[in-house]
């Protein structure tokens, strides 16, 4: 019975492609030792030019490796069969979320490891048959959007930056333009991700959820559905009733929202826009995050919605093994633009999707550029 033929890949890599346990499965019906059953189907097999070093190991294992011109037929044969590469349409739409920088600057190394996972993954969503919506999340509210205006402001009139501002150097990048200064970052962030192949359906404003009053409604939602309550002038989301390791705050016993609250609204309006699955990509420093946001798809989806939170880990630029922190030009951090005119767009690409996502990445800026495998 060929269903009862179990294929493994060996723990060492010189011991096989693949093994199968051939010797313990026949043993009983050829009545023989199951060493010498492999030792015999080894030698069959040696025969065949398709197998490479087919051997016995005890107690029972037959090993073996595929010879490299039938592993080129297999391609060959798969990628010139145009059913192979085709896959059904798929009903669910899937809101990717990725990059989500603060348009407080240019964009960092780390946020182009999220931009090559992230444009990498829709990608391949799309090609097997998803309806892939991208969108990127603009965090131009709050305190940390008045005090970078307030710095270039200062700047522009060759006053001191405030003190809780803005210090670095690439400040002055914004002095020439006619308009609030996390405009020109953001449209510097646009600029880059363009170039580094990433093209987005949305540039989502968290401003826009506080001018139309989305965070109330998303709160409203969530009381009526019953998973709100009041605790010490604070109202609360009953998050553990999703998975939560405690409850979360929403608004504060001063009345001002939480951090949370706008995240809320913002993946109502996902759900709302036809978001059936919701994927997030974000920075190592998230990792409380996960918890609560995917208890609040659920609650306010009425778990109908799927939630997938990727957190990626951190990238070290090194140069001929020391390590990089400072930017020649602006004196602080290195921009993703500077790297991607170092090193390329195809070869940075290939180094921030290398590895797994969980991983850090420490790359070496002269090693990347050796022209070699």
């Amino acid at each position: 019975d060929l269903n009862l033929i179990k294929i493994e890949i060996p723990p060492k890599k010189e011991m096989g492609d693949f093994a199968a346990a051939l010797g313990f499965l026949l043993a009983k019906e050829l009545k023989q030792n199951p060493f010498e059953i492999v030792s015999t189907l080894a030698n069959l097999l040696k025969e065949d030019s398709r197998f490479l070093n087919p051997c016995a190991a005890k107690p029972g294992f037959l090993n073996f490796f595929l010879a490299p011109f039938f592993l080129h037929n297999l391609t060959t044969e798969f990628l010139n069969n145009p059913k192979a590469l085709s896959f059904q349409q798929k009903t669910e739409k899937i809101f990717l979320e990725y990059v989500s920088a603060n348009p407080t600057g240019p964009l960092h190394i780390g946020h182009g490891r999220w931009a090559a996972l992230g444009d990498s993954l829709a990608r391949l969503l799309q090609h097997i048959g998803y309806e892939v919506h991208r969108e990127f999340y603009v965090n131009d509210a709050g305190n940390q959007i008045n005090n970078l205006n307030r710095s270039v402001d200062a700047l522009k009139k060759g006053e001191p930056v405030p003190e809780d501002g803005y210090h670095g150097a690439y400040l002055k990048d914004a002095l020439l333009f006619n308009g609030p200064a996390h405009h020109y970052f953001l449209s510097q962030q646009k600029e880059t991700l363009k170039e580094f192949r990433c093209q987005f359906d949305c540039f989502y404003s968290e401003q826009s959820l506080h001018d139309g009053n989305e965070i109330s409604k998303a709160i409203n939602t969530l009381k009526d559905q019953g998973y709100l309550y009041q605790e010490e002038g604070a109202l609360w989301f009953k998050s553990t009733l999703f998975g939560d390791d405690k409850d979360r705050v929403l608004i504060k016993n001063d009345g001002a929202y939480t951090y949370f609250a706008p995240d809320i609204a913002y993946h109502l309006t996902k759900i709302n826009r036809g978001g059936q699955w919701i994927i997030d990509i974000l920075g190592a420093d998230h990792h409380g995050y996960v918890n609560r946001i995917t208890a609040a798809v659920l609650a306010l989806s009425q778990k109908k919605a799927r939630m997938d939170v990727i957190i990626g880990q951190l990238v070290s630029l090194y140069r001929g093994g020391e390590p990089v922190r400072m930017s020649k030009r602006t004196g602080d951090m290195i921009t993703l633009q500077e790297v991607i005119e170092e090193i390329g767009v195809d070869a940075l690409r290939y180094i921030l999707v290398s590895k797994k996502h969980s991983q850090t990445i420490d790359f070496d800026l002269e090693k990347v550029k050796e022209q070699n495998k």
